[in-house]
């Protein structure tokens, strides 16, 4: 009798690259699925394609960062000490972007290394 494997796939919310639930083994046909059972892949096609899951192809690398340039390099003053003895003393920020529904949002923080 094979076992009901659903709560073995990922999950809708899951944005991550699948094709079969990992870690698994692929032996001809067959899936072997964490649990040690074996199941078709057809099943597993199956299970997907109940819950309007679809494979999700890796994206090719892309390198953001242009290090090869002659402009001028912010110095490093902290020299990867980021204690603060107190407030005021060493501040930090970054940024990031978060794709959205309704376009990219930008984030920047600011934070006292002294907090």
């Amino acid at each position: 009798m094979i076992k009901n494997h659903e709560s073995e796939l990922p999950s809708p919310s899951y944005a991550g690259r699948y094709r079969f639930p990992r870690p698994v083994i692929i032996i001809g046909r067959s899936v072997r699925l964490r649990d040690g059972h074996c199941t078709h892949r057809k099943t597993v096609a199956h299970i997907m394609k109940t819950h309007g899951w679809r494979a999700k192809a890796a994206r090719k690398y892309k390198a953001t960062t242009n290090s090869n340039h002659t402009l001028p390099v912010a110095p490093n003053l902290l020299h990867q000490n980021f204690e603060a003895d107190r407030p005021d003393q060493k501040w930090v920020s970054d940024i990031t972007y978060i794709w959205t529904d309704e376009g990219w949002l930008y984030l920047a923080v600011v934070l006292d290394l002294y907090a």
